[in-house]
């Protein structure tokens, strides 16, 4: 883990899975066109790489994106985190950035999948 003064240190994702894979007989995440949304915010780097492979792979037709604004606010790189949402859904002046739930930050995708993802 990186001490720096200044670095942002983040915990753990609890977010990864494999699509498709069989465990214990079952597949936790089936492979389905139309069943997955990739969400992009193409002012994150890693992000916009997920994007490009997207692209690259032809999955356009499987694979449904989202496009989030550009503009993280309230950041700060030590608890208590409270006032950061994270890549908001919102419009900016060439359109309209949607998500179909009608959420206005990707923190809430994050805390349906997983309630109380954030708790300190």
């Amino acid at each position: 883990t990186d001490k720096t003064a200044g670095a942002v240190h983040r915990p753990a994702t609890s977010f990864h899975d494999w699509i498709g894979k069989e465990v214990d007989g079952s597949v936790k995440y089936p492979a389905e066109a139309g069943r997955y949304r990739l969400i992009v915010s193409e002012a994150c780097p890693w992000a916009h790489r997920c994007h490009i492979v997207w692209k690259l792979k032809g999955l356009e037709g499987i694979v449904s994106l989202s496009l989030t604004g550009w503009k993280l606010e309230n950041i700060k790189s030590e608890p208590p985190f409270d006032d950061y949402h994270g890549w908001d859904f919102v419009q900016d002046g060439e359109g309209y950035y949607k998500e179909p739930s009608g959420r206005t930050h990707i923190e809430s995708i994050y805390e349906t999948a997983s309630p109380g993802y954030r708790a300190d």
